[in-house]
């Protein structure tokens, strides 16, 4: 299995990528790995001789490929010389599953969304994993999905969850995203940051996968109530030469 970032090198056999219950070279001989060698062959009975199919009546049946990224998740496993397995843990996951885990599912009539995993202006909590489907991005996109409307374009901000009630954090990390209908970047797509003192005229660029990363210094987000720092959100892009935006999403965190 491989992405645009390389081989995932996940269980090999020849080269080539194989199932774990396919290929068992990997389980211990002898009583140590029996345990392994008979839950392989009770999944391969119920699971591996079956055929599985659906029938649709000739049509097609869309297939929304939802990946999440942006809060602690196990996303890689180093095996040393000596035998020692290191556990390394990145924000490029939902809680559960690494990003490039989910990115790679691609095929006709696959489309993949990018979503970022923290607090929304709607919502400030943290939805990882399981209940992915209470992010305001997913709830969006399966409305106009399930009512057969067209899809307006997918851009969302949402606010690290840790820097945003982590009142001694002196930056704020908003991660975005910026894709069209079928999950595409969008062109010459760029952030701002609205209503900061002093105001900033940057602007955040996205990366050829449609996300984006914007830092904000706390002392520059002003109080709107209660102790709470607030500004919003715009962005841009372009559609046929005209220059578009997004309406303003804002982003609340704790001062104090």
């Amino acid at each position: 299995m491989q992405d645009s970032e390389g081989d995932l090198k996940l269980f090999t056999v020849a080269g080539h990528q194989a199932s774990t219950l396919v290929d068992t070279g990997w389980i211990p001989p002898g009583a140590e790995g029996d345990p392994f060698r008979l839950r392989a062959a009770s999944a391969n009975r119920r699971l591996g001789t079956r055929q599985r199919t659906l029938d649709l009546g000739g049509r097609s049946l869309e297939v929304l490929n939802l990946v999440g990224w942006g809060t602690s998740t196990l996303t890689n496993a180093d095996l040393q010389s000596a035998g020692k397995v290191i556990l390394n843990e990145t924000t490029e996951g939902d809680g559960t599953i690494p990003r490039r885990s989910a990115a790679w599912l691609e095929g006709p009539g696959v489309t993949t969304f990018l979503l970022p995993i923290g607090h929304y202006e709607d919502r400030q909590l943290e939805s990882v994993h399981i209940v992915i489907w209470q992010n305001r991005p997913v709830r969006d996109l399966l409305g106009f999905f399930l009512a057969g409307q067209p899809r307006p374009p997918y851009t969302y901000a949402a606010v690290d969850a840790a820097d945003a009630v982590g009142v001694d954090l002196p930056i704020v990390r908003v991660r975005l995203v910026a894709l069209d209908t079928a999950g595409r970047p969008l062109p010459n797509a760029y952030a701002l940051a609205v209503g900061l003192d002093p105001p900033s005229p940057a602007q955040y660029l996205f990366d050829d996968d449609g996300r984006g990363t914007m830092r904000i210094a706390r002392e520059h987000i002003p109080i709107a109530q209660a102790g709470l720092g607030r500004f919003a959100v715009e962005i841009h892009w372009q559609d046929a030469g005209q220059d578009c935006n997004s309406p303003a999403q804002f982003i609340i965190v704790q001062k104090q």
